[in-house]
């Protein structure tokens, strides 16, 4: 198996390949129980059973592939359909909420044109740290969106994750016609390494098929030179894992009632850190402005959040808390600032609107990325700051900025 690791990836560490029992159950509500129960199945009721409860969880096909996990905690991954066997499959593990992984998104539509007919398929893998990514019908919604016609499997409960002990994003392996793992890519920039790989692994199957000439880079941007400028890191919020605040004060689950965040000036503002102003409070993942200042009477205005950045473009996962009972037209309007200033129009991302003049604004509904800004000098180092209104307190979560060329 080959390795390759370039360009910026993230990395998750290694909680979530860690066995967590369900407390209910005893086991992993899902995995563990497509496979298990008081009485002994024979293969092929364990396999009907198995598809009909993993077709819920599958976009654009039946179900192919699935995992499990153990109750001694041990992980597994396996075929589920008699034809897949005989294909190449690349799996791509899919983040959402991450620009660096939907960056490949393009090269797969096209290695699907060229090498689908050749018996190479390409699957999905969708999960998340984020709790919104389990909703399928909003997965089914995004991935329409970004023109994913390719098989999608949603993996909430990390099982197909752990069967390959993943910790990173972006991540694909490459499996060939024996289900073996021939090629192993972590991180951006390795368009070309992938495709020579699906290549070399047609060649065994197919020695005197025609290979066209690797695709070049769809965008100059993909390139992994570009990437070495010194790109920041992503910026999370929560109690889970959160990136450092800036402020003096922190955030904790026992003190966010008690804390007002007090603004801080752009040029005071360290690079890379998140400053809030206002009165915050976290959730697992998140942080949301919360009402009891206002109701208090301790507060009042906008809250914001912002951060100082090196990059050419700025994404932030945003999202209204009830936009599952909500209509769409109830969308949430939060202004946004570029250097303590409306964005201008060559460095307006797809997502901003422009009112009131020349004011910069998103509209969030359902969570999802937000591309903010773009075309920014990466050598400059830039300030993003998100209004949030009084209006949307206790509704609007803030869960995290990234960057990119």
């Amino acid at each position: 198996m080959k390795r390759y690791i370039k360009g910026p990836y993230i990395d998750w560490g290694e909680d979530l390949n860690l066995y967590v029992p369900d407390d209910k159950h005893g086991r992993d509500p899902l995995a563990s129980a497509l496979f298990t129960d008081d009485a002994i199945k024979t293969a092929e009721i364990a396999l009907s059973e198995t598809i009909k409860r993993m077709t819920p969880y599958w976009i654009n096909s039946a179900p192919l592939v699935t995992g499990y996990v153990t109750d001694q905690g041990d992980a597994h991954f396996f075929y589920l359909d008699e034809d897949l066997k005989k294909k190449i499959v690349l799996l791509d593990f899919i983040d959402l909420g991450s620009p660096l992984s939907l960056r490949y998104i393009p090269y797969c539509k096209e290695w699907l044109k060229r090498y689908h007919g050749a018996d190479v398929e390409i699957i999905g893998v969708i999960n998340s740290r984020y709790s919104y990514i389990k909703q399928t019908e909003h997965i089914a919604i995004e991935c329409k969106k970004l023109g994913l016609t390719f098989p999608i499997v949603i993996d909430h409960d990390f099982a197909i994750w752990r069967a390959f002990e993943t910790r990173f994003r972006p991540r694909k392996i490459l499996l060939n016609h024996e289900q073996k793992i021939v090629a192993d890519f972590i991180g951006s920039c390795c368009h070309k390494e992938i495709e020579d790989e699906i290549q070399n692994a047609l060649r065994i199957i197919s020695p005197g098929l025609p290979q066209p000439r690797s695709l070049d880079l769809l965008n100059p941007k993909d390139d992994e030179q570009a990437y070495s400028f010194g790109l920041s890191p992503e910026v999370t919020f929560g109690l889970q894992k959160p990136t450092p605040l800036g402020n003096k004060e922190s955030l904790s689950e026992n003190t966010a009632e008690n804390i007002i965040f007090q603004k801080i000036e752009i040029a005071k503002m360290v690079p890379n850190k998140p400053y809030l102003h206002g009165p915050w409070s976290p959730s697992e993942n998140s942080i949301y402005v919360s009402s009891h200042a206002y109701n208090k009477n301790l507060f009042s205005g906008d809250a914001s959040v912002a951060i100082k950045f090196m990059g050419g473009s700025v994404y932030a996962l945003i999202g209204a808390k009830n936009y599952l009972t909500t209509d769409a037209a109830s969308q949430s309007r939060l202004q946004v600032l570029l250097n303590g200033k409306p964005i201008k129009d060559v460095y307006k991302g797809a997502d901003i609107k422009v009112e009131e003049g020349k004011k910069s604004f998103i509209y969030v509904h359902e969570p999802r990325l937000f591309e903010i800004a773009k075309n920014l000098p990466t050598t400059d180092t830039n300030t993003i700051d998100i209004l949030f209104p009084s209006m949307y307190v206790d509704n609007i979560d803030m869960f995290s900025f990234s960057f990119g060329t």
